[in-house]
């Protein structure tokens, strides 16, 4: 006995896909602290210092005016006046981020310097360009899922319906521990700060019964 199907069924199908993203910006904090007599003189010494990082952040790559913002407090002391200014850099090669913080860590005075370690964030621009191209993708698996149990079924696909659900979740990559030396340090939390941006799709196509 063979089953009879109407002129049009319907087939619900799925397609799952996921896409990694490393982030497109590299973050180097400086922040430069001095104290002296006179507000002129606590201004040269961190101007000087200022211009030196400045100067070498867009060697590294930071060109753009964007990328490098500053940031300067000064307060009157007992003794004179103190000054510090914290140096923004963003960059998005790591390597150049990394070869630049080494060199600061080398040239700056370390009892008048803070060299943070590097951050790591994403673009909104990257973010939302890839959430378009995950579903797009899934939208591509759903329509070859739907193909295959269709072809399982001995029916022809018909047309897509509805996209009934898009979900999109992100998340980050687990590190697995925390490194031994800076380096490494920070390896891993360039890699805890990468994306996974998942997409699942639903969606209903027709089905015809074959002649």
């Amino acid at each position: 006995m063979t089953m009879e199907l109407p002129d049009e069924c319907i087939l619900n199908s799925v397609g799952n896909a996921s896409i990694v993203i490393a982030p497109d910006i590299i973050e180097l904090i400086v922040i430069l602290r001095y104290e002296k007599p006179t507000a002129e003189e606590v201004r040269n010494s961190v101007d000087k210092w200022k211009n030196y990082v400045v100067t070498h952040a867009k060697k590294a790559g930071a060109s753009e005016r964007s990328q490098i913002v500053t940031y300067e407090n000064m307060e009157k002391t007992a003794d004179g006046y103190s000054f510090e200014l914290q140096i923004n850099t963003k960059m998005s090669c790591y390597k150049s981020a990394q070869k630049l913080r080494s060199h600061l860590v080398e040239k700056l005075d370390f009892d008048k310097t803070s060299i943070l370690p590097l951050e790591f964030h994403h673009s909104r621009e990257l973010v939302a360009k890839k959430r378009e191209e995950i579903t797009n993708y899934a939208i591509h698996k759903v329509k070859n899922n739907a193909k295959t149990t269709a072809k399982q079924m001995s029916v022809r696909l018909g047309s897509l319906r509805t996209i009934s659900d898009v979900e999109l979740t992100e998340s980050f990559m687990s590190t697995g521990g925390a490194g031994d030396s800076n380096e490494l340090s920070q390896v891993l939390q360039k890699k805890s700060k990468t994306k996974i941006i998942s997409a699942i799709v639903k969606a209903t196509f027709t089905i015809i019964p074959s002649a």
